[in-house]
């Protein structure tokens, strides 16, 4: 699908998500039993949208895919 949009694909590193830190983002013990991490989706947004950067789009599942969006100021 990225390829028909023409929208580059890119993944946080686990080491990344794992030495992140928020109060905004969502726990999810779901996700820390399979990753041994609290959160990928709002920590995965906030990263890729870099330094001083907000949730404007928190956590969304719909159809076994989740979303969240991530604005830098």
């Amino acid at each position: 699908m990225s390829e028909k949009l023409d929208i580059p694909v890119e993944f946080v590193e686990l080491d990344k998500l794992k030495l992140f830190e928020s109060n905004d983002v969502a726990k999810s013990e779901f996700v820390y039993s399979k990753f041994g991490i609290y959160g990928v989706c709002e920590p995965s947004a906030l990263i890729m949208a870099g330094f001083n950067s907000k949730l404007v789009y928190k956590k969304t599942s719909y159809d076994g895919v989740t979303i969240s969006v991530a604005v830098s100021s």
